[in-house]
């Protein structure tokens, strides 16, 4: 199993007043549960906080036009765009309020990957470690 990947990947941060958000006591229960599964997608899809209308009706939520129009017009949780092609993508803003980008998401994982790479260079001294001894080596 690769852990690291999956935990690093395998959820999105959630305020912990989520549920008293008055936005979100007005969708109720399976609303905001449907809220969050597409927080969800957006993750797995790492789009940034988008999400198109297929996306969204495969998430099996059986009023789906409905709940999201709620989301867009009274409750701005979603803001709605229609491309030139007439494919609809909502955008959801607080998704990168508590989560980090896809840029910011490639960085970390870089730097996870450059520490291992330097902490694993112990014994083992190649051209990319990128440790001191590597580089008094080099000089």
């Amino acid at each position: 199993m690769a852990r690291s990947s999956q935990r690093f990947t395998g959820y999105i941060r959630l305020s912990s007043t989520f549920w008293d958000e008055p936005e979100i006591e007005a969708l109720g229960m399976v609303g905001a549960a449907f809220y969050l599964q597409m927080a969800c997608r957006i993750r797995q899809l790492r789009t940034d906080g988008w999400i198109t209308e297929a996306q969204a009706s495969k998430l099996g939520y059986p009023k789906w036009r409905a709940a999201i129009a709620t989301m867009v017009d009274p409750l701005g949780l979603l803001t709605e765009h229609v491309n030139a092609a007439g494919a609809t993508a909502y955008y959801m803003p607080a998704y990168l309020k508590w989560n980090y980008s896809e840029a910011e998401f490639d960085d970390l994982r870089e730097k996870k990957k450059s520490a291992g790479r330097k902490s694993r260079c112990v014994t083992n001294h190649g051209p990319d470690c990128g440790c001191w001894q590597a580089a008094e080596a080099v000089t």
